[in-house]
Formats: structure tokens, sequence, C-alpha cells
């Protein structure tokens, strides 16, 4: 009976140490990506900073001279979260240039990348 106990806790010591079960796949439709800034892939959140083209009006970093606002100097206040947020899927069609907007492009996973992105930098 104590053999059996001992083995038991073993076991489980063992399991915890070598951090449990392997983790399962994230399911886009279930909201952010665990790890990361708040709950965002911080790499993920740069290649899609990428490829939606953000870069060519705001940098790839904290460079001065974009034609958009340097986003990577932002101390990221929830309230300029939420705008960023509402930006990002609305555009800004009265700025100049104007931006787009990504609603349809940008699900919530994408998001929480790119904000954790952006807070990082």
């Amino acid at each position: 009976m104590i053999r059996r106990s001992f083995v038991y806790a073993l076991l489980l010591a063992l399991t915890a140490a070598c951090g449990g079960p392997p983790a399962a796949p994230h399911d886009p439709s279930t909201g952010p990506r665990p790890g990361g800034v708040g709950g965002g892939d911080v790499v993920a959140g740069e290649a899609a900073f990428a490829s939606l083209g953000c870069k060519g009006c705001h940098g790839s970093r904290a460079e001065p001279g974009g034609v958009g606002p340097n986003l990577f100097t932002i101390a990221w206040s929830p309230a300029e979260e939420a705008e960023a947020r509402e930006t990002i899927l609305k555009g800004r069609p009265d700025h100049k240039p104007p931006m787009p907007g990504y609603e349809g492009e940008v699900d919530a996973t994408k998001m929480a990348d790119l904000l954790a992105f952006l807070r990082g930098k």
C-alpha cells in the first residue's frame, strides 16, 4: 500500500516537473492565444502588422517620419487600447491619408496578437 502511494506521488511530481501533458492546439474561435502579452502572441502580431501593411504608414519600430502615428511610443492605457481596436476595425477615413478598416480581416485572436506586438515594443 505504501509503495503504490509512493509511485503515484512520484508520477504526479514528474508530470508536474515536465510541464504536464502536452497542450491541445489553440482553437482560434475561443479568442486570444494563451501566453504573450495580454493573451496575444507577439510574434504572430508582428507578422500580422507586416501582412496588413501597417509598416507602410506606421513604420516597423519607433523610427520617426511615418505618415501615420508612431504606435510604438504609446503607453497603451485601456482607453488607448479601446481606441486602437476601434480604429483597426473601422479605419479612419477622415485622416490624411485615410486609414483603411480591417473588419472581417482581423478577428479577436489577430487583434490580441497585434496589440501584444505593439505593447511589447
